[in-house]
């Protein structure tokens, strides 16, 4: 799994977790945080095994705009 400033990913059984990690932030998207969002999601897409992603986030808010 790639390594994320503000995306966290995590494999647990068959589900892919992505999470928002910029609660400092209230989870506000910047451009890299897109970035490593859109990496994560391709990074779902190219494993079989993978039922499902979780998308969640770190901190007290989801995302914020």
């Amino acid at each position: 799994m790639a390594q994320h400033q503000f995306i966290t990913t995590e494999i647990r059984d068959n589900i892919f977790l992505i999470g928002f990690n910029r609660p400092d932030k209230r989870n506000a998207m910047n451009t890299q945080m897109l970035r490593e969002f859109a990496l994560s999601l391709t990074e779902y897409e190219d494993n079989d095994d993978l039922r499902c992603a979780v998308i969640f986030a770190h901190g007290k808010a989801f995302s914020l705009g």
